[in-house]
């Protein structure tokens, strides 16, 4: 894909105060939109107006500029404004009254009062709209006001439980929209995208490179809706292009035609640089931080977890390890399938896997504290850590560690 823009309706210029690298959202931006802020050096320097969308050199365009929530302005900067109005751009603010410089005091201050009679007109004390030249002028209205008489559409629509956030931006050869879940469960939401009718949706999972396509969605008056289903804290891409990709399901989020759970016993061995606890057996897999054994409980590195399964003939096959803390690499057969940090954990063992017999190798690495609070218990002439800045004590909690609950073989007939 090419590089592309990025794509947000509003722009809230932060004013002319220095230094100053951010600003408010007053009013606040309504869900389902995105915003810039703009400081007024750019919008001086690189800021036009083409087809009633203000532009920026680099291509990105704002259909709403917000001026900041005061009562001062340099006439130059406001000479602008007025400028683009003039040819088409629409601003939401209270009208300035004054220069913040002192120069040419006072002809610069009735020179502001001057366009700003002209810019508001009839809504200059009051909430209302004034047309001038091409564009509008709005005071007191809300975004939503705007946009509603505008028809301007939310670029992603989410309601305003769904805990999703997201960015977009535009290629000339696709749509891409970042989603993320913000909250600790997993979520079906079915956002609304402001795209072209004849595009279609795919899911670009960054984790792991696949790319599928959904062949659930529906086209409406305001775009595209697409059912979606995210992990706790999961995220991705979903990117529309106009040339359909093949599905390999006949829903979005299919479901496995087949769920097995692995109940042979365990083989672990630990690697760690500073100690190493003797090999043992596991027939169910546990938290390694609650056990009894203090060399296992505080062991920080690579944990190998081995065991053998039995397969069953299936067009794709997951493995899906029900918790891993924190990170873990798949091998099926001696063969590397894949690795895993965030939730799911399931990695796409369709590849490697046979029917029958197949070996399992799950490589999992913990984290550094379980070792750095094990070493405060020890007398200080034994530990074999030492830290500038040590926020743990021998009393401190650790984390969990290794490979948790059931390990699951999900089959896609």
């Amino acid at each position: 894909l090419q590089r592309g823009i990025n794509i947000a309706d509003v722009a809230y210029l932060i004013g002319e105060d220095a230094p100053k690298m951010t600003g408010l959202q007053h009013p606040a931006l309504p869900k389902g939109y995105q915003f810039d802020y703009i400081n007024a050096e750019v919008l001086m320097l690189g800021a036009n107006v083409a087809q009633g969308n203000i532009t920026l050199p680099h291509g990105t365009t704002y259909r709403l500029l917000v001026l900041p929530p005061t009562d001062n302005m340099r006439p130059e900067l406001l000479a602008k404004i007025k400028r683009m109005v003039s040819d088409g751009a629409i601003i939401l603010g209270t009208p300035p009254h004054y220069s913040p410089s002192l120069k040419n005091y006072p002809e610069e201050d009735k020179e502001v009062q001057e366009m700003a009679q002209e810019l508001w007109g009839e809504c200059f004390a009051t909430r209302g709209m004034n047309r001038y030249g091409k564009g509008r002028v709005y005071n007191g209205y809300s975004i939503e006001e705007i946009f509603a008489e505008l028809e301007i559409a939310p670029d992603c629509s989410i309601k305003g439980s769904e805990p999703l956030l997201y960015c977009h931006r535009s290629t000339m050869g696709a749509e891409i929209y970042f989603i993320s879940n913000q909250s600790n469960s997993p979520i079906n939401v079915a956002p609304t995208f402001r795209v072209e009718r004849n595009m279609y949706p795919e899911f670009w999972d960054a984790t792991n490179g696949n790319i599928t396509a959904l062949p659930e969605f529906t086209t409406t008056s305001k775009g595209i809706k697409v059912p979606i289903h995210l992990e706790a804290l999961g995220s991705g891409f979903i990117v529309f292009r106009q040339k359909p990709q093949k599905p390999t399901s006949a829903t979005n989020t299919p479901s496995p035609t087949k769920v097995a759970e692995i109940n042979n016993t365990w083989h672990l061995q630990f690697d760690g640089k500073l100690s190493s606890p003797a090999d043992m057996e596991l027939n169910a897999l546990t938290d390694l931080s609650q056990s009894e054994d203090t060399k296992v409980r505080y062991f920080s590195g690579t944990i190998n977890y081995t065991t053998t399964f039995t397969a069953e003939e299936a067009q794709r096959t997951i493995l899906d390890l029900e918790r891993v803390e924190c990170m873990a690499k798949v091998y099926v057969n001696g063969n590397y399938a894949g690795g895993v940090w965030c939730e799911p954990y399931q990695v796409d063992i369709s590849n490697y896997v046979t029917e029958g017999e197949n070996d399992l190798r799950v490589e999992v690495v913990n984290k550094w504290v379980n070792r750095i609070v094990g070493d405060m218990q020890l007398p200080a002439e034994q530990r074999k850590i030492s830290l500038t800045a040590n926020p743990y004590n021998a009393s401190s909690a650790i984390p969990a560690s290794g490979l948790i609950g059931k390990v699951k073989l999900e089959y896609y007939k």
